[in-house]
């Protein structure tokens, strides 16, 4: 049997490899207990996309990062776009699907910022989904907001959801 758990990764920076990809640390206990294994950790890049139900925009500036600690996506957007559509926006292009949890007891959220700084507004996660939806804050019973409502603003997006 393969008793090797962890190796050097061969650096001069010591890190250690896991001896398979289905292992991972175990944090704050001394027995092995499944909600405290940590066993995925990534960063990267990901393309904020809008979709008006019209014509398709151009962008001025489309850049996402993201980091996921097990389910836990801090994702962080800039995107500024031009698009005269007055058709409801979706919002596309998240790196992992939203968790079905937000369909249940509870919400994931975020929010949204844009250059004229006169609104703040609310991120809703779709259930598994990689796209949101936005309403400007204290208004989560009325209309979505549009992709006109953007149009040549640079918004700026920094919010946390569960994947599935």
């Amino acid at each position: 049997s393969d008793t090797t758990f962890w190796t050097m990764d061969g650096s001069d920076a010591g890190n250690l490899v896991p001896g398979t990809t289905s292992t991972g640390i175990y944090l704050g206990v001394n027995s092995a207990t499944a909600a405290n294994l940590l066993n995925d950790y990534e960063e990267g890049d990901w393309t904020p996309t809008m979709e008006t139900g019209g014509s398709n925009p151009s962008y001025t500036t489309q850049h996402g990062r993201y980091v996921k600690v097990g389910r836990v996506v801090h994702v962080y957007m800039q995107l500024e776009y031009t698009s005269s559509s007055s058709n409801t926006g979706q919002w596309n292009g998240l790196p992992f699907n939203a968790s079905n949890e937000i369909s249940g007891n509870m919400e994931q959220f975020g929010v949204l910022y844009d250059d004229r700084n006169t609104t703040t507004y609310m991120v809703l996660f779709s259930a598994n989904a990689d796209h949101f939806y936005i309403r400007p804050q204290g208004d989560m019973s009325g209309s979505l907001a549009t992709p006109s409502d953007f149009s040549g603003q640079k918004m700026k997006l920094n919010a946390s959801y569960i994947t599935t």
